[in-house]
Order: structure tokens, then sequence, then C-alpha cells
């Protein structure tokens, strides 16, 4: 066959096989309509096989579909999608599926690692990306495309550069490129077109991506012959060259290149153009051919439109270089060879012979390659970084067992350019309260964070961590002052509202001048070395009342505060009703509120209506909402501009006595607690009073709270930490009449039976009864409490002659909680307060001196007491072999036999957080931290968080410091 006619694909018949290595197609792998030899199909009628691959280690159980847009790809959803099939290539499990589809310009899909379970399909694990397949002009009827792709998630540590902290702040000068496509090249008979796509997210101005291999088409690892990547979708590039089948398989690796301002410049003017140099058909050492046009205009024309960009056909442009070197000797790995269907003898002549001998480039390809028909190779890089790691391989491979044709075009889709070095920056934290101006009223304010934004941006900080900043007024009192209680997850707190800046969303009106000296009154009086929490929250809620009565309602008349109210009116309404309700009753357990324990839609109209003589403290809370959602949203703005990321706090936990517990209460456990077991900081581990989460309901309506929590938590933040990310693996809950943590357990978690125990040779009719309730003897109350008070002790509080050890507590103390609040009474003297609390201590004791906690919602279920090891209840204990067996279970319930259930708690409960915004999320991982963790959030790319002076061996990408929010501060 005649070199144009090997160029021209238009030349081979519908179905006519492609000459290479891996032999015919096998008929019933594919299917599609038949065509007579000389009937050439439409492009609608046009069918390509595409040969899906994944490396992809699954588990036992498990396997890949994919789906995709197309009703043979099962229209985006896995249950009518293809499921792949798996063979093992040396240490890879590679899944592949070979479908025949119709012909089209491009293809969206993506793969899921599916299971299982009584005939349901249930979605494990999903890509992060969608894929994009494009399908050339070119291709005829029966043509194979094979596509061999790279799994991508989260875990890749770049990709936190794709979250709204990066893409929105601190890369917001960087442009995000969307719908491009990179020059096309169309197969050729005895070629195939590979098509390289790789994505970066930590390209700077002035970089690109670029290939460069062990074939000339790569430049033969040259830095100087890399091919040059086209940014198609942020962060992706693409390429293409055509290789001769004999060439494969062949090595390559990407690059990234940085160039100097101007070669950045040419670069893109010759992307615009869309100029290419292309290979010459079946040439294995030379550039490609140019079209007829350019070797019509001889090789002046080529060095014009050439040298302008840094690019020739053949080499860079250098003051001792040509278009194509004289000799043969100086052409090295770009000479022709034979088979080029160039001419030796014009080869190693002069380069207009060279240009002139150069074959015609097919219609096709003169029309997809743009004006000139060039392809970019990369010239004036000032730097070249390779990718790390042993370097890929592009071969032709089988499908499975049986042979197929050679494909036409071969798709490498290789994931993410492989770096040594991720991005660094350096960030300061602090809470809101502690940020005090010479402006401020008696604490950090949200508009006193603007200098501190300037501040980080001047040192070259890029991240300002605060802590939790919504409503705690649960108490009206200094308890308040904890930021972790929320009494509203959605609401702002008062604290932070700058007075002196409450009017000026109005223009025209100023501050009243009696106001104006109350507030500079004020700001002197509260101007401590400490914070007054009370003082300060009487004083600011009393001046914004008297703001808003004197100028501030005008506010509710602007077209601004009616789009926020719209968009905030769900959790706004609810909010100003509890808190009414809250300062009516005196107290906010609103489970005391009779009649309003219940909301509902007809209550909150009622509360909240304008005809109410209460009114103005309803509109007064709007107003203050507002005004604080303004100036938080003016830092973050603000913050933005200056490329300074301001990341927020995310509770675990919401208080019992909060709008969100009255409004939803079917979401919490509220007879339960949270806290965390014991530690070295703690023996008797930590209790916070927040109820758990019922996430059983919340899976049910697909997580909508967390969503809504995160959606209005993504108005002024663009990261987030999430306090305790334990939790979303498992809590330490604790029954509700419990005062410490000591008798928790973890949920979820897979309990002890009584088969077990009973497995463990642990039988008789008072086991149960010695294992679970407190042991008190005699002996006991004597070392604790001395033999005089010890017989007081137990006439009052214990019942002789029953329970396990002789004594038994009467039910009005067997409570943590009863024993907690043990007082004595008002201006007693210092003895007795001294017995009173010895005596609580040791009653606490004997309460926790058992060795099994019954679940109180399932007393069949049986958890092991923390360290039960140390209680005098196992010291006791008279067979070694109940001992034995009890400390075995304990470490199994606490160290192995959870972690499959918590990893897959994990993997429900944090995607949905995840899906919830684009906010960069760092997770709290301190404390007794399981071993399923790491790996989830490294799969999943959580940052982690590293202390200095609490050492970790998770792995995961840290967030460092040298203290925490709860340890001591260094001065």
């Amino acid at each position: 066959m005649s070199a144009p006619m090997a160029a021209n694909e238009s030349s081979r018949l519908p179905g006519q096989q492609r000459g290479g290595p891996a032999g015919g197609f096998v008929a019933d792998l594919v299917s599609g309509p038949s065509y007579g030899i000389t009937q050439i199909p439409s492009n609608k009628e046009k069918r390509i096989n595409v040969h899906f691959r994944i490396p992809f280690m699954t588990k036992w159980g498990q396997s890949i579909v994919v789906t995709g847009t197309g009703a043979l790809l099962g229209n985006m959803n896995y249950a009518k999608g293809v499921a792949l099939k798996c063979h093992h290539e040396k240490d890879a499990l590679v899944w592949e599926a070979l479908v025949c589809l119709p012909w089209q310009h491009y293809y969206k899909y993506r793969y899921a690692v599916v299971s299982y379970e009584d005939g349901q399909q249930v979605i494990e694990k999903e890509e992060l990306l969608e894929h994009t397949l494009l399908l050339h002009e070119g291709l005829s009827h029966g043509d194979v495309v094979e596509v061999m792709d790279t799994w991508c998630d989260r875990s890749y540590p770049g990709s936190i550069l794709s979250t709204s902290a990066f893409t929105k702040v601190i890369r917001q000068h960087k442009q995000i490129k969307s719908g491009g496509e990179a020059p096309q090249q169309q197969p050729a008979v005895g070629e195939a077109v590979v098509r390289f796509q790789v994505m970066d997210w930590m390209l700077e101005d002035g970089q690109v991506v670029s290939v460069t291999g062990s074939i000339p088409q790569l430049g033969m690892w040259q830095q100087d012959q890399m091919l040059l990547l086209t940014e198609t979708d942020t962060p992706c590039w693409e390429g293409e060259i055509r290789v001769p089948y004999s060439t494969f398989a062949f090595t390559y690796k990407y690059a990234v290149n940085t160039r100097s301002q101007a070669a950045s410049a040419a670069a893109a003017q010759a992307a615009t153009a869309g100029r290419r140099v292309r290979q010459p058909s079946g040439s294995p050492a030379s550039p490609t051919p140019a079209p007829p046009a350019a070797a019509v205009n001889g090789p002046a024309v080529l060095n014009g439109q050439l040298g302008r960009l840094g690019i020739t056909a053949n080499g860079p442009v250098s003051s001792s270089s040509s278009i194509m070197p004289a000799g043969a000797a100086a052409l090295g790995p770009g000479r022709p060879g034979p088979g080029s269907g160039i001419p030796q003898e014009a080869a190693a002549g002069s380069p207009a012979a060279y240009v002139a001998a150069m074959p015609p480039s097919p219609p096709q390809q003169q029309q997809q390659s743009g004006p000139g028909g060039i392809t970019a190779i990369m010239r004036n890089a000032t730097s070249t970084l390779l990718e790390i790691g042993e370097p890929r391989v592009c071969s032709l491979p089988l499908a499975g067992a049986a042979s197929m044709g050679a494909p036409a075009v071969v798709v490498r889709h290789d994931g993410f350019v492989r770096r040594d070095r991720l991005w660094r920056g350096a960030g300061l934290a602090l809470p809101v309260f502690s940020a005090r101006t010479f402006q401020s009223v008696g604490n950090g304010e949200f508009l006193d964070l603007l200098p501190v934004v300037d501040l980080a941006d001047t040192s070259g900080m890029r991240l300002i961590q605060v802590l939790p900043v919504n409503d705690t007024c649960v108490y009206n009192m200094w308890w308040d002052s904890y930021p972790y209680s929320s009494l509203s997850v959605h609401a702002l707190h008062p604290q932070y509202i700058a007075l002196r800046a409450a009017l000026d969303d109005l223009p025209g009106i100023s501050m009243p001048a009696d106001i104006a000296a109350e507030i500079e009154e004020a700001r002197v009086k509260l101007d401590g070395p400490v914070v007054n929490y009370e003082a300060t929250m009487a004083t600011k809620l009393r001046l914004a009342r008297r703001i808003f009565e004197a100028a501030g309602h005008k506010s509710l008349q602007t077209q601004e505060y009616r789009e926020w109210f719209v968009a905030s009116e769900s959790w706004l309404v609810p909010y100003a009703a509890f808190c009414f309700l809250r300062d009516l009753f005196g107290t906010a357990e609103h489970w005391n509120w009779g009649v309003m324990a219940t909301p509902t839609q007809e209550l909150l109209e009622r509360l909240t209506s304008p005809e109410q003589e209460w009114h103005n403290n309803i509109w007064c809370c709007y107003w203050l909402q507002y005004q604080l959602h303004r100036q938080l949203k003016q830092v973050s703005e603000y913050a933005a501009s200056r490329r300074v990321v301001l990341k927020g706090d995310l509770p675990i936990g919401v208080d019992k006595r909060s709008v969100d517990t009255w409004m939803e209460p079917h979401l919490f456990r509220m007879d339960k607690s949270t806290g965390s077991p014991p530690d070295f900081f703690d023996p008797n581990g930590q209790n916070w009073g927040f109820p758990t989460y019922n996430w059983e309901a919340m899976e049910e309506d697909g997580y909508a709270w967390w969503k809504r929590r995160l959606g209005h938590l993504s108005q002024y933040f663009h990261a987030y930490r999430i306090d305790h990310i334990l939790g979303f693996c498992r809590i330490w809950e604790i029954p509700g009449n419990c005062a410490t943590g000591l008798l928790g357990y973890f949920r979820p978690s897979i309990p002890l039976t009584v088969k077990e125990l009973e497995s463990r040779g642990m039988t008789g009719a008072d086991t149960l009864t010695r294992l679970t309730e407190p042991y008190v003897t005699k002996a006991l109350l004597n070392k604790l409490f001395g033999p005089q008070l010890a017989a007081e002790v137990a006439a009052r509080y214990f019942i002789e002659g029953e329970g396990p050890g002789g004594f038994r507590f009467r039910p009005e103390y067997f409570s943590e909680k009863a024993l907690w609040d043990l007082k004595a009474r008002p201006n007693s003297p210092d003895w007795l307060l001294e017995e009173v609390a010895i005596t609580r201590k040791g009653l606490l004791t004997l309460r926790q001196n058992l060795l099994i906690i019954r679940d109180p919602d399932n007393p069949e279920r049986l958890y092991p007491r923390f360290a039960l090891t140390s209680s005098t209840s196992y010291k006791e204990l008279p067979d070694a072999g109940w001992k034995a067996a009890l400390s075995q279970l304990h470490d199994d319930y606490f160290y192995r036999r959870q972690d499959a259930l918590w990893r897959s708690h994990a993997l429900k409960t944090l995607p949905a957080l995840m899906a919830a915004s684009d906010m960069l999320i760092c997770g709290e991982d301190l404390g007794f931290v399981p071993a399923c963790l790491p790996p989830v959030m490294q799969e999943l790319g959580l940052i982690g968080l590293r202390i200095q002076r609490m050492p970790s061996n998770i792995s995961t990408a840290p967030a460092c410091g040298a203290f925490c929010h709860c340890r001591t501060y260094l001065h």
C-alpha cells in the first residue's frame, strides 16, 4: 500500500481488520448490525467496540460496574450499568468489559464498587470524577477503542486543592478552564492513536503539563522534545499521538514544565490557533509531516510560523540550529527512518527536500489539526519536574482470555501527576472573642477579624481558624461562654456583633449620639484583662435593642434583608420562637414547656405573628441575626479577597436544650449523652451532656439536617474542622442517668452476648448478677470510708444482705447522677462539707465497680466496662478462667471486633458531610482513635490534625500545630 493510502483511513472498507500483533476480533464479543462489504454505515449506524479496563483491588464479594450516558451503559444508573469481569495481571487485579456502542462524539461514564445483599445492589464506593470518552470522527464501523482507566478518588492528597479553600481563595488567581478540547489525530491503518489524559490541581501560573517517553513521538526522554498537553477541563490535560503497532509497548512519564512569561503567552497563542506538529505515518524516529500547504510554501514559512512560538518541526529554535539539521548525524532521535514514507535521500538532505518529500495529510486530519496542521512540542521550559515513580507502560492488552483486533485508539486515563511534594501553607488559630481591638466592646467581634486578615496576609499566612461562632445562650449565664454547646446550629452568637456598625446597611443614617456615647462608655468599662461574659452579653443585648428601636428596624424594609429572610426563614423563625419561650419560661428545657414542648407550624406562626404584643421581640431577634450575618459575611469576603481562608469549627454535638432538638427530636437520642472513654487525662472519661445522634433516622432522609447545617456554614467559611471526627465512626454513648463517662459504651458496636459468656465458662444462675451489678462488700466500705463512716453509709445508701457482695444500692441512689447531686446544706461547717465530698466520691467508686454494662434499651446486649481489669470486682473474682475470659472479651470489644462496622458507618456518614459543600475539611482525630479511622480519612481525602505534644501514628495529610483548643497554650 502506498504511503498516501496508508495515511488515508477513508480507503479502508468498513469492517476491514487492522494489522497488528493482537490478531482479529472474536465475533461473539460484540454485537451490532451486519453490513455488506460495499455498504458504508453512516455515523448513526456506525458502532464502536469500547474495551473498558481499570485496575482495582476489590475485596471478596465486591465487583465493579461502569455506567454512562446512553441506554447501553445504563443512563448513569449503576443498577442498569455494565458489570466488569476481572483477571490478574501480575500483582494487579484488572476489571474489564467490551461494550459495542453506537458512534457519537463523546460518552460520559463512571465506575463504582458494588456488592449484593439479598439480590439488591449496594454501592460501596464511587469514583471522584466523571470520565469523558471522545470518539474520533475517523473511526470506522467495528473499530476498537482501548480505554485504560485509573481509579480516581479523594485519596490522592492533591485532591484537596479542588475544594473552595483553594479554588475560591488561595488559588483564585488560577484560571479555571472548561469545555476545551485537545486537537485530535485520526486513526490510520497500521497505527493507533494514543490519547493521554492526566490531572493536576497543583499547577501554578506559567506551568503546563507535558509527556515524555521512549518513542520519538514523545521525544525519546529529551526535555526539549516533550509533547505539550492541552488543558481541557481544569485540572485535566490531554494530548494525542499516532503510534505504529510495531512500536508498542513503550514507556512514558508526565512532567510539569515552568515556562517564562513569553513562552506561556506563545503557547496560549498556539493553542488558540489549534496548531500541531504531527508525526509521519509509520515513522519510528521522525517528526510528523506537515500538510501540503506547508510543503508548497517551504521551510521559510514554517520557520516564520513556529520560530516566534519557540517551536520547530525538529528541534528548538536557537542561533545554531535551523528547522532541520543538515547532516544525518545531526538528526539524532528526530531522524526519519525506514518505513516513514520519506525518501532517505531527502531525510539526509536539505530542509526544503525534507519538507517537499512529506506525504500529504488526509483531509480529515487537515480539518482537525487546524491552521498549519502543527502539533506543539514543549520549548523554552525554564524548569522541568518529572513525576516520581517507575515509568508508565502503554501496551496493547488482550481482552481476557480472547484476543481482539488491534485498537484504532488507545485512551490512557492516568489519574494524577505523581508528585513527591504537596502544597504547604501556614495559618493561625484563635477564638473570635480573643481578637480584641481598641473598638471592641467586651470581647472580640466579627469585624475585629479584619485586621487579623491583614496580619495573616502580610506575614504570608493563608488561613485563620476560629472556634465555633454559633449561639450558645442556653442558661443565660457564664456557662454559655463554652462555644461547643450550640443552642442553634444556624444562629450566630450575639456577643460577636460590632454595635458600632449595626446601622451600616442603612445609607444616610448614623448612630444616634446618645447610643454612640453609651457604646463608648461600655467599651471602656468592659476593657478588662479577661472577658466578663455575663456583663458583656447583658450590655450588648440592651444596646442592640436600643439601636433596633431607634433606627435598626428600618433594615427590615430593605431588599437585601428580605432576600436574606427568605433564604433563612426555615431556621430563623423557629430560633426566634425558641428564644422567646426560653425567656418566657426562664429555662431552655423545652420538655418542661407543657403544650409548647411539641412545636407545630401553627404554633410557630402564632408565636411569631405581627399581631402578637411581643412581636418587637421577634423582629429584634431577626434583625440581630441579620446584622451578625452581614458582618461575618463581610469578613469572609474580605479574607477571600486577600487570599486568606476563613476556617470554621463544627461541634460534634448540640445541646439538649436547643432549637434543633426541639424541632426535630426524632434525630436525637435524648435519653443518652455523648462523651469520651477514660484516658490519661481523665480516668473517669468525659460526659459532655449532648444527646447522641439517631443515625438511622438521619439516613432515612438523606442526612438532610447535616446538609442544611453545612450549607449554612459555607456562606462564611471555605474550610472547617470537624470536632471529634471519631464520632462519625462511633460515639461513646452514656446512659442519661450517668454523671461521668466511665459507664459508657460505643455506638454502634457489636456487643457481647450471654452465649459468649457461657461459651467461656461463665455459667450459673447468679453469673449475670455478679458481672453486671456493683460489687460492694463490707471490706470495701471500711476501706473507702473508715469503720465509723462506713456503717452510716451502709445504712443510708445500701440494702444489706443483697447484691453480689452483700450490699445493693437503694433504688433512689442507684444512678450516678443521684450520687453526684449529693451536697451539704448551705452554710454547713467545713468538716461536713469534707465528709459529704468523701462520701460522694466513695459512692461513685462503688457504683462503677462492675464488669459488664447492660444496654438500657436492650438488656440482652452486654458491654464490658472500660478498663475492667483495674476494678476491685475483677480482682476479687475467685475463678482465674473468668478473669482470663473477661480480659480477652474486653480487648476484643474495644480493639478488634468493631473495625469493619465502624469503617462501614464512617463511609456512610462522612461522605454525606462532604457532599453538602465544597469546603476543605479537617478532622480532629485525637484521643482514642480506632484503627479503621486513618484509612477511612485517607480514602476520603480528609486532613487530620497533628499536635506536637500529642504524638500520633496516623498518616493522613495533616494540619499541624503546637497545641489545640483543649490544651494549655504556649507562652
